[in-house]
């Protein structure tokens, strides 16, 4: 059950995320800490969210943690061809000052606020305009804001492709 509390609360948040799964969203945030904690992940980032969605979909949760050893890498789960192709395929749309913008947001955990807009030298307006082409022309057309899916593709895509940096995670899930 955690497993899909904290999948459905990491694409949609924790408010629907509650409603889907019919439990308080303040159990749905216990489930997250607790997850974050397990895997010593800051789940308030981007990076470490998208991680962890991947990880999801790369293998079940386990029932308990796992045991000591050798965890797989994010930089060993990503170094392959296959992804760098796929990472290329999907932002091969973007423009430089598209893909500028939605690194920058990325990097932001999300947020258009206007510590993003001076770091850009855009309108926060401009910059949610270049989210909203950006998520057009993502090979995958998958939304960047109202579901989250999109955002941890793009973040995981930026990283593969060298511009985004991200910590290499252990991937506990995928052991």
């Amino acid at each position: 059950m955690t497993a899909g509390i904290v999948a459905d609360a990491l694409l949609f948040g924790t408010g629907e995320a509650a409603r889907m799964t019919g439990v308080h969203r303040n159990t749905v945030a216990s489930h997250l800490k607790e997850v974050g904690r397990w895997m010593e992940l800051d789940l308030g980032r981007y990076p470490a969210r998208a991680a962890l969605v991947l990880a999801l979909n790369l293998a079940p949760f386990p029932a308990d943690p796992p045991p000591p050893g050798p965890a797989i890498t994010l930089r060993e789960v990503l170094d392959d061809a296959s992804c760098h192709d796929w990472a290329a395929e999907l932002t091969a749309g973007l423009k430089p000052e598209l893909k500028r913008t939605l690194t920058a947001w990325v990097a932001a955990d999300g947020r258009v606020d206007e510590a993003l807009s001076a770091q850009l030298g855009l309108h926060t307006n401009t910059i949610r305009k270049h989210l909203g082409r950006s998520e057009q022309l993502l090979s995958s057309q998958k939304p960047l804001i109202r579901h989250k899916d999109g955002a941890y593709e793009a973040t995981l895509a930026l990283h593969i492709l060298g511009d985004l940096r991200m910590a290499d995670f252990a991937a506990a899930a995928v052991r």
